[in-house]
This record gives structure tokens, sequence and C-alpha cells, in this order.
């Protein structure tokens, strides 16, 4: 649900976005070269991961349906803009593969995307931090773990099976408060809107992949809150397949 703060957030990011693609694209183009230096002259964790998003190890061809830098796709206009923020850097006649929106299985050829499956073999799948807006706005929260109501909340589609079986065992137990917003899910499936700040409020808070990544998971890390979740199967910029029980 959009709120105050958040409609301006992103009415700075589409303005901020706007402006750059005006500007004179050269200007970025003469500034690629410090960056690579100031990047080699990183530690050994910069080199990881970039290593663990791009794990291309050798040449390879564009495909024919690459598109050059200065002819990506606009839409979804946010993929576009997070992805022309670093490519605008690089020669406009460049040649890429890329694959907007929810990935579920490795491309054939090698393709930046926000998202690939955690499985052996997905090196053709280079892994951006794409849609951003949607999936890396982290709140603060200041509200300790031992001042939260002691139950388990989760809210979302049901887009995915796994979501319905945990419905169905857990929504009648008196420590869970779980349940599905849309009017058109089973009545005995349907729960209340939570915002945000609103699920935040628990002390556990489950998370459950739905069309690939969970997209809650970010939010709940950077809570005081506890993630519940099984072993993912999709990974993102937020290298979920890095994340540990009792750890993280």
């Amino acid at each position: 649900m959009a709120t105050p703060l958040r409609t301006a957030a992103k009415v700075f990011y589409y303005a901020r976005n706007f402006a750059r693609d005006l500007a004179p694209q050269a200007l970025f183009r003469r500034r690629l070269a410090g960056w690579l230096e100031q990047t080699r002259r990183s530690d050994g964790s910069v080199r990881e991961r970039v290593n663990y998003y791009n794990r291309l190890e050798r040449p390879f061809a564009p495909s024919p349906a690459a598109v050059p830098v200065s002819r990506m796709p606009f839409s979804p206009s946010m993929y576009y803009y997070d992805l022309k923020e670093f490519a605008r850097y690089f020669d406009p006649a460049l040649l890429i593969d890329l694959e907007f929106g929810d990935v579920i299985d490795v491309p054939k050829m090698p393709a930046i995307v926000k998202d690939r499956p955690i499985t052996d073999g997905n090196g053709n799948a280079v892994l951006m931090k794409l849609d951003k807006f949607r999936h890396f706005q982290l709140p603060a929260d200041r509200q300790p773990f031992a001042d939260k109501r002691p139950l388990v909340v989760w809210r979302g589609d049901l887009n995915n099976p796994i979501r319905t079986r945990f419905l169905d065992a857990v929504r009648d137990l008196p420590i869970c408060d779980v349940g599905t917003p849309k009017k058109e899910a089973k009545a005995e499936y349907q729960k209340p809107y939570l915002t945000i700040d609103e699920q935040r409020r628990y002390r556990y808070i489950v998370s459950l992949e739905g069309n690939d990544v969970a997209t809650n998971l970010k939010w709940i890390m950077s809570s005081n809150s506890l993630c519940l979740m099984p072993p993912p199967t999709y990974e993102t910029w937020f290298a979920e397949s890095e994340v540990r029980a009792d750890v993280h």
C-alpha cells in the first residue's frame, strides 16, 4: 500500500533517473576507467561478490536477440532505469542480452537477470540489482524484539503451492496470524491486509517464495523480528543462497 513517504521516494527515483537520461552520456563513459581502477585497488571482498553475481568463466558472443545499450527496452521502467544506471558507463553500441521480470529458468545464453534458480550450472544468469525500489526498500525497525507480539505472522498471494500448504497446516493455530488479503481466495484463507510496519510488530515473520524469491525476505532481515523460512530455491542481488540458519 502506497504511503506519502513511499510516493515521494518514487517521484524522486523517476526524477533522478530521467535527469540522468537527459545528461550527455559521454560524461558517464569518461568516468568508467576511474571506477574500474578503484575496483582493482579494493580488497578481495569486492571481487568475491562480483564473482558471485557473475559466474561466467569463458568468452561468449551475444545472441541474435541482444540489444545495444542505447536501445534497451524501457518497460518495465524500473528494470530499465536500474540497469541503465550502470550500462550508460559503457559503449552505447555494446550488445547485451537481458531478461526482465521474474526468471524461473536459467537463460540459454548469458543474460542479465533480476533472479535465478539456486542450482549448479546457473552461470548464464548474471544477477544485477533490478527492480530495487520494490525489493530493497528497507525501513528501520525501532521496536525491540521483546516488545513485539509473541505470534507468527504471514500475508501474501497464494501464487505458490507451498503457501497454500502452509496455510492448511497452521492457519487454525492460536499462535499464528496467517492468511491472504486477496478477495479471490477461499474464505478460510482470507485475512485483513497488513502493512510492513504492522507485520513487524510480530516477533516471528514467515517468508515463503512466490513466483520466484520471497519479496518480504529483505525487509524481514532488516527488522528486529525473527525470519522463519524454508531453504530458498531462487536468489537475487540479496544473495539468498548465502542465508544461514541461526546466523542471519
